[in-house]
């Protein structure tokens, strides 16, 4: 299997083209009530800003058609740092899980924010946990792919020798990444976890995990 490179090390490639936190009152959440999803008719998406003949934009408009991804964008922004929010739209998408039909409890998330229902999902899956989502806020690459691996269980790394040899073991996210690495059939390499992850990067994590 060939791994989509072109993220791998957080750095995006110059060919590729303050934490805003969304709070309502407490009053206006209404638990576990039901909410319409509308989801957006999927069609195939092409960028102005990425060229389908480069191995990166190949690789992005195959997991967007795959899975049905940035509907709603005009243009790819590769270097643009994702939310919390497209995060866990994105990785519930490329995992084809469905989200709940019902608000999240979260306070910081309103009763008929599109996001609710996938919240909803991912805390009945033990993937979210609190009473804030904080969906606006970016995260870094450990923090995604701990989302990941909480979603989907990946088989536990059995090398004596970690994968990416800038997590340690003891570090935050340590066995979720090496685990991530082992899944995707990494080599000895760089992760950089505190890299926040941009929609090139969260699009080459996806890739590699969906092709493994």
């Amino acid at each position: 299997m060939n791994l989509v490179q072109f993220y791998l090390d957080g750095v995006p490639s110059d060919h590729e083209n303050s934490r805003a936190i969304q709070t309502v009152k407490p009053e206006n959440v209404v638990v576990a009530s039901t909410v319409s999803i509308v989801e957006p008719i999927c069609r195939e998406k092409r960028f102005s800003d990425l060229d389908e003949d480069t191995v990166f934009g190949s690789s992005v408009y195959a997991l967007s058609d795959a899975f049905c991804l940035f509907q709603s964008r005009d243009t790819f922004d590769g270097r643009e740092e994702i939310t919390r929010k497209e995060a866990l739209q994105m990785i519930m998408k490329v995992l084809k899980t469905t989200p709940l039909s019902r608000s999240s409890d979260m306070l910081d998330i309103g009763v008929n924010d599109p996001i609710s229902g996938y919240i909803a999902r991912a805390r009945q899956l033990g993937a979210v946990t609190g009473s804030y989502f904080y969906p606006d806020a970016t995260l870094t690459k450990q923090e995604f792919i701990s989302l990941l691996v909480r979603l989907r269980t990946l088989e536990k790394n059995p090398l004596s020798l970690p994968i990416y040899t800038d997590v340690s073991e003891g570090d935050q996210g340590y066995q979720d990444i090496q685990d991530y690495g082992y899944a995707i059939h990494a080599k000895h390499a760089r992760f950089y976890p505190e890299s926040l992850v941009t929609r090139g990067i969260a699009v080459t994590l996806l890739s590699n995990f969906a092709n493994r």
